[in-house]
């Protein structure tokens, strides 16, 4: 084994390691912490060996320095700790839509955050608990409202769904009818309520509304059940939640309509701000929910490194997000979202970066090599996604693998027009925009519903979750193989 090329491999991708120690130091603080409360010791061992970091020079830095990384998780929950509510008692509560509310089972439901809450004996006063809370469809609620109101908490249950939710952060369960709200205020994210406002200004059908919606947007209110339920069987229901993909999405768009901007003085510097803007303002329109959050810095810190002229390396920088959410919130590396996220853009960076070599690299073959690009795009999201997705979900969906390149196709054409009508609402070009919208919408819709339909569109198949841990070890050494490889290859014909 050549350490040379190992050790050159590490400083290309050098969050690697400060990663997997923080993920070493995030699982066992996830255990420890539910016997130890406030571990005093855990801070006055971080305070030393960040000073130490600071101080030495050589291995020992590195060492405290790594010691120190260890040792964060457990600062960051100490701090971010709120003691248990009570249940099953009438509260008096000021709570937070986190994200977009979906109607299902004619109730409608949302992930909240309860920052006050008060019984007949005492205020809990600045609490970081969240809760999954249902209501009447009468309720008109956006992500980012601001909701007083009376209830009843409850516990999570103690079975799949219950642990689910938990480790999503959600420790309560809280059902409200329109009686039991006091107030309601407009929340931070008055850019997507405008946003929803302008899209249903285009004449769409209700279904590819809906779908449209979605898609660019984050809002699924108005998704029928039906048609939900067709999305879920067809293993496509990640793409009407707005997340990577869709923040990409806008991403590359940005940056094609401002590719000008480099001729101009200082112009690379001001593209490169802008598109950063626009990223994090698409963050907002869609509600600015984990997913999306955790997405618009990825895409802030790519925009950042290019902007640096600094070798651009997908792998290191997915590593760099994920270090920043974990160290800012522990508890994000156990929600579901992030861990299906991160898996499919770590499965679709690997296998573009191992097929890049072996693509067509003239010009008049461009469209070809993108074909191919977005077919190995969709197998490699699915196969990435699909361990954690038969571990959580219980079922595999077949037909998920053969419509993902087209399913991505149709979704850049939607969220591309979308987002030109809501930077450019003229009426003059509504009826172009409607009538785009609405045949890939209702295109998708019919693929999609047809799949749905057919008898191996999914199988009942449930992984454990060593075999789910030991399929992505795997599948992370053969990543760190591939880079070594390539390594060797750069340096060999230099």
């Amino acid at each position: 084994m050549n350490y040379s090329n190992i050790s050159t491999t590490m400083r290309r991708l050098p969050m690697i390691v400060p990663l997997m120690v923080l993920i070493t130091g995030n699982i066992i603080s996830d255990i420890v912490m539910t016997e130890f409360t406030y571990p005093f010791w855990f801070w006055v061992c971080f305070v030393v060996t960040s000073v130490t970091a600071i101080l030495l020079r050589g291995v020992a830095r590195i060492a405290a320095a790594l010691a120190a990384l260890f040792l964060l998780p457990f600062v960051v929950r100490s701090l971010l700790y709120s003691e248990p509510l009570p249940t099953d008692k009438a509260l008096f509560m000021r709570i937070e839509v986190e994200e977009p509310p979906v109607i299902r089972d004619g109730t409608l439901r949302a992930r909240v955050r309860i920052f006050d809450c008060s019984d007949t004996q005492r205020v809990y006063k600045h609490i970081r608990h969240r809760a999954v809370m249902r209501t009447d469809t009468l309720c008109r609620l956006s992500c980012g409202d601001r909701i007083t109101c009376t209830g009843y908490l409850h516990g999570m249950p103690d079975n799949g769904y219950g642990n689910l939710m938990r480790r999503r952060g959600c420790g309560y369960s809280l059902t409200l009818d329109s009686s039991d709200i006091v107030h309601i205020t407009g929340g931070r994210t008055t850019l997507h309520a405008a946003a929803e406002s302008i899209l249903s200004r285009l004449p769409l059908s209700p279904d590819a509304a809906a779908t449209t919606a979605a898609m660019s947007t984050g809002s699924r209110s108005r998704l029928s059940a039906e048609l939900t339920q067709a999305y879920i069987n067809s293993g496509t229901s990640h793409i009407l939640a707005v997340s990577g993909m869709h923040v990409g999405i806008v991403f590359l768009l940005v940056n094609t309509l401002l590719r000008w901007m480099a001729l101009l003085r200082h112009g690379r510097i001001i593209k490169n701000i802008a598109v950063t803007v626009v990223i994090w303002l698409y963050a907002l329109v869609c509600g600015l929910t984990p997913s999306v959050q955790r997405a618009a810095v990825m895409f802030t810190i790519l925009q950042t490194a290019g902007s640096l002229s600094r070798e651009i390396n997908m792998t290191n920088i997915l590593a760099g997000t994920a270090f920043i959410i974990i160290a800012t919130d522990p508890d994000a590396m156990f929600d579901t979202g992030f861990l299906l996220s991160f898996a499919a853009v770590a499965g679709i960076i690997s296998a573009v970066g191992l097929a890049a070599p072996h693509l067509p690299k003239e010009r008049n073959s461009m469209v070809t090599r993108d074909i191919i690009i977005l077919l190995i795009t969709g197998i490699a999201a699915f196969a990435a996604t699909m361990p954690l997705i038969s571990h959580i979900y219980g079922r595999v969906a077949v037909a998920g693998v053969v419509l993902s390149p087209l399913i991505i196709l149709c979704a850049a054409i939607i969220v591309i027009v979308s987002v030109l009508w809501i930077i450019f609402p003229i009426s003059w070009f509504a009826p172009l925009f409607a009538a785009l919208l609405e045949r890939v919408a209702s295109f998708q819709n019919e693929i999609v519903g047809a799949a749905a339909t057919w008898r191996w569109s999914y199988i009942d198949f449930r992984l454990s979750s060593t075999s789910v841990i030991l399929i992505y070890a795997a599948a992370a050494l053969l990543i760190i193989a591939a880079e070594v490889r390539r390594t060797k290859s750069v340096y060999a014909t230099e």
